[in-house]
């Protein structure tokens, strides 16, 4: 009677324990040994890398051999582009042109109110020296890239044929948070102010940009992978003028 007994309390524990070994085994465990989260793993480290691989620009130059006032006078919209690539220091000038830091306390190369800077630039590198083909955030933050997507991007969603084009995105809600809707406006001002520094540095560069308001607009947004409540205000295709 006994021994019966006991085989009925071992049988007893076993069926117990099946669920709770189950469960474990279903879920796993993170390294403090508490259970896993169910986010997708992968996604998460790739999202995770491409925040912080950075490719160091050559240091933009503070002279040039063209003045201001020529620049002025040479500026213009350029829509056809000659098949040659430019240079990764072209594409730095570009850059810090648009969003530079210029000054120990951050200030950069557009004025932006109350310095709160809601524009990012993205570079789309198609035949691009010294780059590899593929889309690039730019970091004022050490004048460098990170790594968006690596790959040939298609450019038949692109405005114009050209070696590489930059995004001017905005995200107001910076501005937005601190004085209201006006500063959706400050947002757009500081993007025109950002483009019109870009068109001035690419004549001094002998290329050639247009400010792009027409694209596909929601192709692009995905190819560039922009959080929600960016906006994507401008596309310029730059490269050298074809003759």
């Amino acid at each position: 009677m006994k021994k019966m007994l006991f085989q009925w309390i071992v049988l007893f524990l076993i069926i117990c324990a099946v669920p709770a070994i189950s469960l474990s085994g279903c879920m796993g465990t993170d390294k403090t040994g508490g259970p896993a989260t169910s986010s997708p793993e992968g996604s998460v480290i790739k999202e995770t890398r491409a925040a912080t691989a950075g490719i160091k620009l050559p240091e933009p130059k503070l002279t040039g051999e063209m003045p201001l006032e020529q620049a002025i006078v040479g500026r213009r919209s350029v829509r056809s582009f000659a098949d040659s690539p430019i240079k990764i220091s072209d594409v730095s000038q570009l850059l810090w042109s648009a969003q530079g830091i210029t000054d120990s306390s951050g200030k950069r190369t557009a004025p932006s109110a109350m310095q709160s800077y809601p524009l990012e630039i993205y570079v789309i590198a198609v035949d691009v020296t010294g780059l590899a083909d593929g889309i690039y955030k730019y970091v004022p933050d050490g004048h460098q890239l990170s790594i968006v997507m690596e790959g040939e991007v298609k450019e038949t969603v692109m405005p114009n044929k050209a070696p590489m084009y930059l995004a001017i995105t905005s995200n107001p809600e910076k501005l937005v948070s601190k004085v209201g809707d006006i500063g959706k406006r400050f947002a757009y001002m500081e993007a025109g102010h950002a483009a019109q520094n870009v068109c001035l540095q690419a004549t001094s560069l002998g290329l050639g940009t247009v400010t792009a308001a027409g694209f596909q607009e929601q192709v692009l947004r995905g190819i560039l992978a922009l959080p929600e409540g960016t906006e994507l205000l401008y596309m310029m295709p730059v490269g050298r003028k074809s003759n």
